[in-house]
């Protein structure tokens, strides 16, 4: 504000000559009240005393009051009947006789009278004292503001005035210059003994500050995301209704979902410039936000949608928007998209509970077999997947899933093994040569045949290979499950960690994620069954295993159609 607190210093100046003031006259009932009580304990013996010596000096003096009591009361007696004798003798007898009488009693008992005064008089003046002093000890004593000639509130101390002119200060935030010129002012105060219970809070102070600037001011509801004004509503209705829409809008017709804002939003009343107040479309549009790039990237070979956006942690929906409605496989390797993303005032979290079916994989066991040569392999007894039905509270922070917890798990059918009889005896292996092809795959982990998960949906999208693990795997050998060359090596810290492909040359090609370590580099050829990597647990793994997946002509399918 070009004017508002222009003075700013002097009212400094005069702010601490009346905080002085206050502090020194709270300091000085109390060292009042402080030195009653000692006195009045270092007293005592003396004040005991001087009764005792009163009691005995006034003794005397008591028994001539007495007399002289007597002497008033016979006179008393006498000048009645005066009185009553004038009374029938005329009005204006009695009205004389009656000054007569009072006369000469005042002459005649004069002595008495002064007595009487001199012993009430130091009563009366003490009494006047103590009345004096607790009067003024018992007054509250604060601040009046005065602004154009008008008293506008009364408050306990400075520092509540303070308060109101920074809430002015917030409540005004304003680049017109107009605005600022409407609300310039400069409170005084004066201290004066006043009614605590009418103190005026900081809040109803800076309303009436703002009201009396008698500027562009109107009464309205405030919107405040993390303690910085937004806009103003008039309506207070429309406010909470467009905030209630927000979060229902949210939900997504679940009425078990539990919806609220990640920032402290606030709904607060009060004055506010013309300037800062909006319509309920506006105050929409405004938290909406503008849409802006949050990157750009190029399509690689094996890219899902899924993929790209756990990448950027971004919803699918933001990726679709970006593609412009153009799918995932229309897009070749090397093509580039542009990521762009609405930026909302307002990020709503959902916590909801999710129910859903999940297959219990069945585990593959193996039976020796030592009648048959050791690439000979059976199925005796064909595997059953189980269900489980599953309940998650699952947290959503606009549209992506930040967290995941168990609720319930109940199986609603037991999964049956699969069970393969190997044969033991060892065979002469034709010779292999490198990158060459053999059309048949082995077992990409000789140290276990144990199947863990399989090529199927898991928790809610396809898992699209199989993952092989056991106690005691991590660095064991992975080896090439055909002859072939080395596609490509990669590492991500998250998703597949260390991984590669190898292109078998037939139209079929092998990927090995989540490696401890990788033995082969790019461009290298390999034969079937050699150690090509170490099983591990990078990226986005949850224990030692090796992620297994199968090509064909570019398509992921069931490893296990290829592999025994």
């Amino acid at each position: 504000m070009r004017n508002g607190f222009s003075h700013r210093t002097k009212t400094i100046y005069d702010a601490k000559i009346c905080r002085f003031c206050y502090v020194a006259g709270i300091q000085s009932v109390r060292i009042c009240k402080r030195i009653q009580r000692r006195s009045i304990r270092f007293f005592r013996p003396a004040l005991e005393w001087g009764t005792r010596l009163c009691r005995a000096f006034f003794r005397k003096r008591f028994r001539i009051l007495r007399r002289e009591l007597r002497r008033v009361d016979h006179g008393f007696s006498i000048a009645k009947d005066r009185i009553q004798q004038a009374k029938k003798r005329g009005k204006v007898p009695y009205i004389a006789e009656y000054f007569k009488v009072t006369g000469k009693s005042v002459v005649r008992h004069k002595d008495l009278l002064m007595r009487i005064g001199n012993i009430a008089a130091p009563i009366l003046a003490v009494i006047a004292l103590v009345f004096t002093i607790h009067f003024w000890m018992n007054q509250e004593f604060g601040l009046v503001l005065d602004l154009g000639g008008e008293q506008i509130a009364t408050v306990e101390s400075e520092q509540t005035l303070e308060r109101a002119a920074d809430m002015v200060n917030q409540r005004l935030v304003s680049d017109a210059v107009e605005a600022r010129d409407a609300v310039a002012f400069s409170p005084s105060y004066r201290l004066s003994i006043v009614d605590k219970n009418h103190y005026a809070t900081a809040t109803s102070l800076c309303d009436k500050m703002i009201e009396k600037s008698g500027g562009i001011i109107e009464e309205a509801t405030g919107l405040y995301i993390n303690g910085e004004l937004m806009g103003a509503i008039k309506s207070n209705a429309d406010l909470s209704y467009l905030l209630e829409g927000i979060l229902s809008d949210a939900k997504g017709g679940d009425p078990t979902a539990k919806a609220s804002f990640v920032e402290n939003v606030e709904s607060v009343s009060g004055l506010y410039p013309a300037e800062k107040i909006l319509s309920a479309s506006e105050v929409k549009e405004l938290l909406q936000g503008s849409p802006e790039q949050i990157g750009s990237y190029t399509i690689e070979e094996g890219d899902t949608l899924e993929g790209i956006a756990e990448k950027f942690q971004v919803s699918l929906e933001v990726l679709d928007t970006s593609l412009g409605g153009v799918s995932i496989e229309q897009l070749a390797v090397g093509d580039q998209i542009l990521l762009m993303q609405q930026n909302p005032l307002l990020t709503v979290k959902i916590v909801k509970e999710e129910t859903y079916e999940s297959t219990i994989p069945f585990t593959t066991v193996t039976v020796n077999d030592d009648t048959q040569t050791t690439d000979y392999s059976s199925v005796t007894q064909e595997g059953a997947d189980g269900k489980e039905q599953c309940v998650d509270e699952v947290t959503y922070i606009d549209g992506v899933e930040v967290s995941r917890e168990t609720v319930s798990r109940t199986t609603i059918q037991e999964p049956v093994d699969k069970v393969i009889a190997v044969g033991t005896q060892k065979k002469e292996e034709p010779v292999i040569q490198e990158g060459v092809a053999t059309g048949t795959m082995t077992w990409p982990v000789p140290y276990t045949h144990r199947v863990v998960s399989t090529y199927q949906m898991r928790w809610g999208k396809m898992h699209n290979g199989i993952d092989i693990s056991s106690s005691g795997i991590r660095g064991q050998s992975i080896v090439a499950a055909d002859g072939g060359t080395v596609t490509y090596v990669k590492y991500h810290n998250y998703g597949y960690g260390y991984h590669l492909m190898i292109d078998h040359g037939n139209g079929m090609s092998t990927l090995y994620a989540h490696c401890n370590t990788i033995l082969v580099s790019p461009g290298q050829k390999v034969a079937k069954g050699q150690v090509i990597a170490t099983v591990g647990t990078t990226g986005d793994s949850t224990g030692n295993h090796l992620h297994f997946e199968v090509y064909r002509n570019g398509s992921r399918v069931d490893p296990l159609s290829y592999v025994n």
